[in-house]
């Protein structure tokens, strides 16, 4: 990451120990990461200010409502937007996590705040364009049925 850090503009990783999350310190152009994985103290802490999207799926079994209050992710969330310039923040609902915190956190900082629900990006036509971006998060075409998730989501009522 030493090398290729410094090139990066969007990032899509599926897991990251804490003892690797130094390497986000390379990624001194990064805009955009995608992360499949358990979030931890150590990795927000390690990721660039420069991040226009962040997106975390934390995944089925990853992490507990206990988790996020015991490694109390929100409060190391609400750290990193306050020193980055962070546009959007997409949570992936893969695991029956609350998100109204980090709906909370966001609207505070406005920042869009975005849900996503199983099955994301499996619908027709969900997928990024190809070609050359320009901006993050990336543009992607939305199905009538993501539509209706997110502003049922937006509205609280998955809550």
């Amino acid at each position: 990451m030493e090398y290729i850090g410094p090139n990066l503009r969007s990032l899509h990783i599926p897991n990251l120990s804490d003892a690797q999350a130094h390497s986000l310190r390379h990624c001194t152009d990064l805009e955009e990461l995608i992360y499949d994985g358990p979030i931890s103290e150590a990795i927000l802490h390690q990721l660039p200010n420069t991040l226009d999207h962040l997106q975390v799926q934390p995944g089925r079994d990853a992490l507990t409502e206990t988790a996020i209050r015991t490694y109390n992710i929100k409060a190391q969330l609400t750290r990193y937007i306050e020193r980055s310039i962070l546009v959007t923040f997409t949570w992936v609902h893969d695991c029956g996590l609350t998100h109204k915190e980090f709906r909370v956190v966001c609207e505070k900082y406005g920042i869009e705040f975005r849900l996503w629900l199983q099955p994301y990006g499996t619908y027709p036509g969900e997928r990024p364009e190809l070609g050359e971006v320009d901006s993050f998060p990336q543009r992607l075409s939305l199905s009538p049925t993501r539509f209706k998730e997110m502003a049922a989501a937006k509205n609280g009522s998955l809550d």
